[in-house]
């Protein structure tokens, strides 16, 4: 009995102490693996948006594994401002910062929003040829240009009668996202849409697009308007002499120490796409960026 009691004893001591080392081999290489890992991070490596969509600022949301403290990452886009909405449609890249490690990833941008679109009657006189892109008076996209084609290539033909007519208008951007609008063709004897398009001096768009400009900060403003070509308008002569000239006498006397280091000329329209006036921006020394009007 006693000899068989002792043969257990060893059985259970042994197993015991296998189990012990076991444990402490796990727990060993679990603290190895923690270590490792410690400072490691993932990130998410394809991400979407809709064009349109804010760029968020949250660290979180780029990186996958816990982030304790975001003032340790920093976080950059190419051609992409975070906290500020995505003006289009392609593949940015990313990369974030922890500190001395740098992972990328990729964040693709789609446009699946049709043009917001509005249209204006558009009047012209019989026999007048006519483009179904003058009916529109807006289109907002973050996928320009805005293409307008008429649903019915018949409708072409409705300038050689007198009348009012319905005009189906479809108009796409540069991603195939399309929407529908009616227009309103009225076609009037005795009319030349071409003589009223000159007398219309009223601004409504601008070349480049600048969205904060007022007629008040034109430069020249005309009492008619002019087909947008500097071989036709003698209007062009004025305008790129003056911009051949020191522009720094148009200054305000607020500034007129100060240096202009760049110049733009800006064309004003019409909804009918002639020129109605020009407006000069200017960028000094000191950063500040103005129009300039003549005195």
């Amino acid at each position: 009995m006693e000899d068989y009691y002792y043969e257990n004893t060893s059985k259970k001591e042994v197993i015991l102490k296998l189990f012990l080392g076991i444990v402490i081999v796990a727990c060993f290489i679990l603290l190895i693996i923690f270590m490792m890992n410690k400072d490691n991070i993932s990130i998410k490596k394809n991400i979407e948006f809709e064009a349109g969509e804010v760029l968020p600022k949250n660290i979180s949301f780029y990186v996958k594994s816990k982030v304790k403290n975001e003032k340790d990452y920093t976080i950059t886009v190419d051609n992409l401002t975070l906290g500020e909405k995505i003006p289009k449609a392609g593949k940015y890249n990313y990369k974030v910062e922890y500190k001395e490690k740098a992972l990328k990833g990729t964040i693709t941008v789609k446009d699946t929003t049709a043009p917001i679109v509005e249209v204006s009657d558009l009047t012209i006189g019989v026999g007048e040829d006519y483009n179904p892109d003058e009916f529109l008076s807006k289109c907002e996209d973050y996928s320009k240009p805005c293409t307008v084609v008429m649903k019915d290539e018949k409708d072409e033909s409705l300038n050689t009668k007198a009348g009012e007519y319905k005009v189906e208008l479809i108009i796409t951007d540069a991603y195939n996202n399309k929407t529908t609008k009616t227009g309103k063709l009225i076609v009037k004897e005795n009319y030349s849409k071409e003589e009223a398009a000159k007398k219309d001096t009223t601004f409504v768009a601008t070349y480049p697009e600048v969205d904060d400009i007022t007629e008040e900060d034109a430069f020249k403003m005309y009492n008619h308007a002019f087909v947008d070509d500097p071989h036709e308008s003698r209007e062009y002569e004025d305008i790129y002499e003056i911009l051949e000239s020191d522009l720094r006498e148009y200054l305000p006397s607020d500034y007129e120490n100060l240096n202009i280091v760049n110049q733009e000329l800006i064309y004003m329209y019409n909804k009918h796409g002639y020129v109605v006036g020009f407006a000069v921006r200017v960028q000094l020394s000191n950063g500040k960026t103005l129009y300039l009007h003549k005195i």
